[in-house]
């Protein structure tokens, strides 16, 4: 854990290497993201055995679902951040012509990342990836849900990444209060909505831009036209990718009435073919999120389907469906997160694309049937992304805009827009020292032709010169 003074003194020295100007530069930025990668390839096992230690991963998932994708951000990175960082010349009007005006992007400051327990790892360095981009130093609060993830990144990071660049505090909840009341240039937050509202009510104390990463129910709806086999077999390898512990997860499926008893037994199969006749997925993180998870199906109206005995002493919680559910079930009230999938019937694309737009704004929304279904479903409903046809591997495009909207989460990061993210784009305006005559009608007395003149500055164009006349004559009158 870490005392108050700890973290004040963190906050001060990574304040203070910041303003250094220690990762300003783009050699200084190339070196640190060279140095993380080094850091994700040589502690490979230290990694993966943190993660199944933490959340019963084993080594080949915890590389396809965190580690690879880390790999793929930072040769993105390095590769481009040369071009990231060039000044953008803009188009101006010709009584500009002699001046220099561009947009420069700025490091924002010393910033905070807090980080979830469910990708302990991989949603901890993603952010310090567009973080150290933008020339930025950091303070890294990993989840205490993952101590194992939480001391491999505290005790060998520092042994690729200055402290003074990267910093990581341990603790629980309040070193995150004691952490938050401080200033930023950004926090970026990545959780549930509880503790996203807490952490923008801290940050409006300082006035720090914040980025909130959160969830959301992500609806799938399975409509006519859709090759239900497949649609079943990829939509419950997303539900049951980390015990179903995973933001972009599909949350329910809205299945046409004519395909639900076909989807069904399709999933039943595909669990069979996935995970074998035991059909074994990994554990739960903890008994809280056991019990929690318990409590739903003893208080769901709807009929429940589970592909296996859950255990709460090893934390197994089965593949579990449930039928019948309706709008108001208990199942429909919060984010699952877990390895349950609720089906309810929608009689056709109106009443399943009216029913998500009655809900709140989802991290990602997922549609199987025909591209004329397909197309409406991505044009009529609102979510932070939406997958025609398949779940979850907008994650696999780096250069995808990630985040959420509205309830689901607030600003985009991945590939260029992490550099953006973590910057300020400032205008910059260099202008010529003499020939002020040149701009001489802007100062009083105004008069008509003056303003003439001005408009002609403006916008480069002589129009409407006479309306202004006759306005000004009119008012003068």
């Amino acid at each position: 854990m870490s005392t108050s003074k700890t973290i004040l003194k963190a906050h001060r020295e990574i304040t203070e290497s910041f303003h250094s100007g220690i990762n300003r530069t783009l050699q200084a930025r190339l070196n640190n993201l060279r140095a993380l990668k080094r850091f994700v390839q040589d502690c490979e096992p230290a990694m993966c055995r943190a993660l199944y230690e933490d959340t019963g991963r084993d080594y080949l998932q915890a590389i396809q679902l965190e580690l690879a994708i880390m790999f793929v951000d930072l040769d993105d990175a390095i590769a481009n951040l040369a071009s990231w960082m060039k000044p953008r010349s803009l188009a101006v009007p010709w009584t500009f012509s002699m001046d220099q005006c561009r947009v420069i992007s700025q490091p924002l400051g010393p910033v905070l990342v807090i980080a979830p327990w469910n990708y302990p790892i991989l949603l901890a360095l993603l952010p310090v990836i567009g973080a150290l981009t933008a020339g930025n130093t950091v303070l890294l609060k990993p989840s205490e849900v993952a101590p194992a993830s939480t001391r491999v990144l505290a005790s060998l990071l520092p042994q690729y990444l200055s402290e003074n660049v990267v910093r990581v505090i341990p603790g629980g909840p309040r070193e995150t209060q004691e952490l938050l009341s401080l200033s930023y240039g950004r926090i970026f937050f990545t959780g549930g909505p509880a503790v996203g509202k807490i952490v923008l009510r801290a940050a409006a104390e300082t006035m720090t831009p914040t980025s909130l990463e959160l969830g959301g129910k992500c609806p799938t709806i399975v409509g006519p036209g859709a090759n239900v086999p497949v649609a079943a077999k990829r939509i419950i390898w997303g539900k049951l990718a980390n015990a179903g512990q995973t933001c972009l997860a599909p949350d329910y499926v809205l299945c046409h009435p004519d395909l639900q008893e076909e989807f069904v037994e399709s999933v039943k199969k595909a669990l069979v073919e996935l995970y074998g006749p035991s059909r074994k997925i990994q554990r739960v993180v903890s008994e809280k999120h056991w019990v929690r998870l318990n409590s739903l199906l003893d208080t769901t109206a709807g009929n429940i389907w589970q592909g296996g005995k859950p255990d709460k002493d090893s934390l197994y919680f089965p593949p579990t469906l449930v039928t019948g559910v309706e709008a108001d079930d208990v199942l429909m009230q919060d984010e699952i997160f877990g390895p349950i999938l609720p089906i309810l019937t929608t009689p056709d694309w109106d009443s399943a694309i009216a029913f998500v737009n009655s809900c709140p704004a989802p991290l990602s929304t997922y549609v199987f049937g025909s591209s004329e279904g397909v197309r409406r479903v991505i044009d009529d409903t609102m979510s932070g992304s939406c997958i025609g046809n398949d779940v979850v591997l907008q994650m696999a495009v780096n250069n995808f805009p990630f985040g959420g909207v509205g309830a689901s989460g607030m600003d985009m990061y991945r590939g260029h827009l992490s550099f953006k993210l973590f910057s300020h784009e400032k205008s910059v305006m260099h202008r010529f020292r003499g020939l002020d005559w040149i701009s001489s009608f802007r100062y009083p007395p105004l008069n008509i032709r003056r303003l003439q003149y001005y408009w002609l500055f403006l916008f480069n164009s002589w129009r409407s010169q006479r309306s202004i006349a006759a306005s000004s004559l009119t008012t003068t009158s």
